[in-house]
């Protein structure tokens, strides 16, 4: 042990190469970086750079066989004195991007011991993170009209050897393969599940992550008061969808590397998720994203055929859907949690870490009973967002002060209104940024002989909300009962058709976890 103390209270230095130039490599032990920079008497000044050691994925040591050939045959001879290191790292580009980049690093005379003192700590490291070094993953060949297969043998399958990960490739064949595969088979030997598709296969994995936990646990009953159980893998998602709404509000973007250089990495966003159930109490499907009743089930409806026109469909049918608005005669009911928080959620969240958000204890769901809030009239929509709902489409989201793991969901109520009053909401949705309100500051004072009051700090305002007609609430469970034409109900469950009149929703926070690495402001 006072081996190791001693050994992280040291910095080291090499000679080396970096593209011909000579550098200073420094290993910084107590810093947690590698960094080399151009020596003095360099005419490359700005040669040199800096990598902290989580972000470092290999390195290994090669022959240095730069130079010209008597100067190879030279070097041949010294291989044992004179090697090459090569380093993998991730590297953050602005955007929230990330990508991998390769160094090499010549003409080290001491390779050996770099090595001896690096790959502890690489390995540490992985440790700490419990990055992956086996995954199994399933690719959606249908997805985003093939190109799921060209991304992942363009970009996840070289990333993946590159970082000396392990994987296991399925290319899912129906509906539910994945799903499927999952409740059936073993999986003890992978670190992490893996699609490359859209939301869709994102669903499968959980969906069948989840109900395999509650096989694996002898769990027969699924009502609304049984408990959800987190599954033992963590799931990763590379982007090839129409919408990727998940990947976009985790990471930032729906950049394919990004999601990739994240699962090598192991970063992981622990996730709410919310289990969906009759008005009968059984058991219906899981909900990760948008919940939706009203136009947002009947624009899901009216484009399952169109899935061959890709996100062009929902513009298309949105549009018809608006032209034949109707509103709808229901009765919702909701426990309401204490306030929303005007807070974009962010690495470190402290909503998200707030112990008074945890779940309640069995003998404290009677007292939630009496405490539930109904209102009864006719809506144009119903929706609950687990989550901002990012996507290119809108890249505020949704709702941007969503959080990903508070235990609730926000649940937007849309009255019944004009065709025009709903469009200015939706057009708020996908337009409009979070911005400050630009309310007055303050009055100003009546006596010009004492100083102005100091101005008061403008309150965040979510624009989408700001409407007559629009309500939001922060809610931990709700439950929505038909009063007209149940028959005909339909509901948007994260993309999918849902058949559905009354139903109930319970969320369960942090019941996921999701490789990403959060956005930051």
């Amino acid at each position: 042990m006072s081996n190791s103390l001693e050994c992280l209270s040291e910095i080291y230095h090499f000679d080396c190469l970096h593209k011909g130039n000579p550098c200073t490599l420094t290993l910084n032990l107590i810093d947690q970086c590698l960094s080399w920079r151009a020596q003095a008497h360099c005419s490359v000044i700005s040669s040199g750079a800096q990598y902290q050691l989580d972000d470092i994925l290999h390195a290994q040591a090669t022959p240095d066989i730069s130079g010209s050939q008597k100067q190879q045959q030279k070097q041949q001879q010294q291989q044992q004195q004179k090697q090459q290191l090569e380093l993998v790292a991730a590297v953050q580009t602005g955007d929230c991007r990330w990508r991998l980049q390769q160094i090499q690093l010549t003409g080290l005379s001491d390779c050996s011991s770099l090595l001896a003192l690096l790959t502890p700590q690489l390995e540490a490291a992985a440790g700490r993170h419990r990055r992956p070094r086996s995954l199994l993953v399933f690719v959606n060949p249908v997805s985003g009209g093939g190109g799921a297969v060209r991304l992942c043998d363009r970009l996840l399958r070289p990333a993946l050897r590159q970082c000396r990960v392990a994987a296991r490739f399925v290319h899912t064949e129906r509906r539910h393969h994945a799903k499927d595969f999952l409740l059936q088979e073993k999986l003890q030997s992978f670190d992490g599940i893996v699609g490359v598709g859209g939301d869709g296969i994102l669903s499968e994995l959980f969906h069948g992550l989840l109900l395999r936990k509650r096989l694996d646990e002898g769990l027969t009953a699924h009502t609304v008061d049984d408990p959800e159980l987190r599954p033992d893998h963590t799931i990763g998602i590379v982007p090839a969808g129409s919408t990727d709404t998940v990947v976009h509000s985790i990471n930032g973007t729906s950049d394919a590397l990004t999601a990739i250089v994240q699962i090598i990495l192991g970063r992981r966003v622990a996730m709410d998720m919310a289990s969906v159930y009759s008005d009968s109490g059984q058991f219906l499907t899981y909900n990760i994203s948008l919940l939706g009743y009203g136009y947002f089930g009947e624009v899901a409806r009216s484009s399952e055929p169109l899935r061959w026109m890709g996100p062009a469909r929902y513009d298309l049918v949105g549009a018809h859907r608006l032209l034949n608005l109707r509103s709808h005669a229901l009765e919702i009911s909701f426990l309401e949690a204490d306030g929303r928080c005007h807070a974009v959620c962010t690495r470190d969240c402290s909503v998200c870490s707030s112990d008074a958000l945890a779940e309640c204890a069995p003998e404290a769901k009677e007292q939630q009973r009496r405490q539930l809030r109904t209102v009864t009239g006719r809506f144009v929509a119903v929706n609950s967002f687990l989550m901002p709902c990012r996507s290119t489409k809108s890249a505020a989201g949704a709702v941007p002060f969503a959080h990903l793991g508070d235990g609730c969901t926000d649940l937007v109520l849309v009255r019944d209104c004009s065709k025009a009053e709903f469009l200015r909401h939706l057009y708020r949705v996908s337009s409009c940024p979070v911005r400050l309100s630009t309310a007055a500051a303050g009055a100003s004072a009546i006596d010009d002989s004492l100083p102005p009051p100091p101005p008061t700090p403008p309150a965040p305002v979510e624009p989408q909300f700001q409407l007559d007609c629009v309500q939001v609430h922060r809610v931990r469970q709700f439950s929505v009962r038909v009063l007209d034409n149940p028959a005909g109900s339909v509901w948007n469950c994260d993309g999918e058709v849902l058949r559905q009149a009354g139903l109930a929703v319970r969320v369960h926070r942090q019941l996921l976890q999701l490789f990403g690495c959060h956005v930051t402001l």
